[in-house]
């Protein structure tokens, strides 16, 4: 019984590592394409365009009439609506966010 034990909880952590790692790599090949105009939604559901880039931050446009801008984080991308010169939301890219651990 253990060694069956043994081999199911390695299984486990093997398939969760694998999930992850793909999880990662989809994330990075989210945030490299990433360009200015790009229509996205942030994890809060706010939904911009994205004005400008710079290292790991991000300025988007979320009220043409006003310019109203708001910094954020890359990593507060969930998902690209639509590509800068593409026309309509035909494909959506979104990418999974494993939870957070909380700490107290």
């Amino acid at each position: 019984m253990l060694p069956f034990l043994l081999l199911f909880m390695g299984f486990m952590l093997f398939t969760s590592f694998m999930t992850s790692r793909k999880d990662k790599k989809k994330r990075a090949e989210l945030f490299s394409q990433l360009g200015s105009g790009d229509k996205v939604q942030t994890y809060s559901g706010i939904i911009g365009s994205i004005a400008e880039i710079s290292g790991d931050e991000v300025v988007l446009r979320t009220d043409e009439g006003s310019n109203t801008r708001i910094r954020m984080t890359k990593a507060a991308i969930s998902s690209v609506l639509r590509k800068h010169g593409s026309t309509g939301a035909s494909s959506t890219t979104e990418i999974k966010q494993s939870p957070a651990k909380a700490s107290v």
